[in-house]
């Protein structure tokens, strides 16, 4: 069982720059996609996808090191003394 897989890291910089190794792993699962599905737009799909997941990652990162708000009542309060 433990044979069957093969685990390659995919590393990614926040600011979206992809190493080569992972780069290189990318367009080879990309063009395995395109062989099973016919899809010849898998690739490009394939790099949205992770495009979007660093997207996402970065957005929850950045929303978490922001205090919690209890909407806009702390604007106007401050606007309106």
């Amino acid at each position: 069982m433990q044979n069957d897989y093969i685990f390659i890291p995919v590393g990614v910089e926040t600011s979206g720059t992809i190493v080569k190794e992972a780069n290189s792993f990318l367009y080879s699962l990309g063009q395995k996609l395109i062989q099973a599905t016919g899809e010849k737009r898998s690739t490009s799909f394939l790099l949205q996808r992770v495009s979007i997941a660093i997207q996402r990652g970065n957005a929850t990162s950045i929303l978490a090191t922001h205090p919690k708000s209890h909407g806009l009542d702390e604007i106007y309060s401050f606007l309106f003394r």
